[in-house]
C-alpha cells in the first residue's frame, strides 16, 4: 500500500504522521478550527424592493482548508453606533446546521461556504442595498458609503463532546 500520489502529497502540504494535537489524527482532524465571513457576502434587494443579505460563511480546519461541519451558526447585526452596548444587536439569525438536510442544502460546493439568505434587516439597509445593486449593475451610486457590521459565531462539539465556539466579524460596505 503506497501513497496514491506517487510518494508526494497531492496538495503540497506537509505530512503530519503520528501528530495528535488539536483532536489528533484519531479524533476529528478535519474538524472546524475557525469561522470567517467570506468576502462574497453582499446586500441585495428582492423583487418587492426589500433588502436582504446574501451571507457566505466559511469553516476552516486547523490547516486553513474549508470544511463542512455540524453545529449552530448564529449571525448578529451589530448596532450602528459604537457607543451602544455590545450585548445589544439590531438583528440576530440562528441557523441549525446539525440537521444534515439543512446543512447540505446551505453548503455551496463551488465556494465551499455556507450560503445563507437573511431578511429582516433594519431600514438603514435599504439604501445600502440599492447602492450595492447599482455597483453590481455597472451604475454609478450616489457616492455615499455605509456599512453593516456582522458577527458570525459557530458552535459545535469536539470529539470529546466539549463545546467549541469560533467567532468572526466583518463589515459589509455599500
Amino acid at each position: 500500500g503506497g501513497n496514491p500520489a506517487g510518494g508526494r502529497l497531492a496538495a503540497g502540504k506537509p505530512a503530519l504522521a503520528g501528530r495528535s494535537d488539536a483532536g489528533g489524527l484519531h479524533g476529528h482532524p478535519f474538524a472546524p478550527a475557525s469561522v470567517s465571513i467570506f468576502p462574497l457576502t453582499q446586500l441585495q434587494l428582492d423583487d418587492a424592493g426589500e433588502p436582504w443579505l446574501l451571507l457566505f460563511v466559511e469553516l476552516q480546519d486547523r490547516w486553513g482548508d474549508p470544511v463542512k461541519a455540524t453545529g449552530w451558526l448564529t449571525v448578529f447585526l451589530e448596532p450602528e453606533r459604537p457607543d451602544v452596548d455590545r450585548s445589544e444587536h439590531e438583528a440576530r439569525w440562528d441557523i441549525d446546521l446539525t440537521d444534515a438536510s439543512i446543512n447540505s442544502a446551505l453548503f455551496d460546493p463551488v465556494t465551499r461556504t455556507y450560503r445563507v439568505q437573511l431578511g429582516g434587516l433594519p431600514d438603514r439597509a435599504a439604501p445600502m442595498a440599492e447602492r450595492s445593486e447599482q455597483r453590481l449593475g455597472g451604475g454609478k451610486p450616489d457616492g455615499q458609503r455605509s456599512r453593516l457590521r456582522l458577527r458570525a459565531m459557530f458552535r459545535t462539539l469536539d470529539a470529546s463532546g466539549d463545546r467549541q465556539e469560533f467567532c468572526s466579524t466583518c463589515d459589509v460596505e455599500s
